[in-house]
Formats: structure tokens, sequence, C-alpha cells
């Protein structure tokens, strides 16, 4: 049950964050995986431990294949 207790992330970055990465074979079940899918997994486990998994998290992907530190900045802003 939702506290009104609120965690929200926001994953600015390149085509690392969107979900690009080169196929691995010895992870081929990560092949593809948004670095935000993964970060939410483990803030999820890391509040549990803490025993505040009762809070509200959110994890926001703002990530853009081949974007630039120019890019991100111009788009900090906006976003």
């Amino acid at each position: 049950m939702a506290t009104g207790r609120r965690l929200v992330f926001v994953a600015l970055g390149d085509s690392l964050t969107s979900g690009f990465q080169p196929y691995d074979p010895s992870r081929p079940l990560e092949y593809g995986i948004p670095y935000t899918d993964f970060l939410d997994n483990l803030i999820i486990t890391e509040l549990s431990k803490r025993g505040t998994e009762d809070m509200d998290v959110y994890v926001v992907n703002l990530g853009m294949n081949g974007d630039t530190t120019r890019g991100m900045l111009g788009r900090f802003n906006r976003q």
C-alpha cells in the first residue's frame, strides 16, 4: 500500500541508458534491457532490505540514442 512517500529517479543519458547494449553471449538474458529496468529492480530490492518497500518508486528513462553531453544539457531544462 502506498503511503504517499515518493522517490523519483531520472536517468538522462545516451544509448546505454535508453537500452542499447552490445550482445554478450555470457549474459544473453540481459541483452537490450534498459539501464532503468536494472536500476528500478535494484532500488526496490534495497528499499525492501531496509523495510521501506511501501515507498512509491519511479524511474524515468530519458536516455536517447546518440546523445552527447551537450545534447543532454540542452534537454535538461526542457524535460
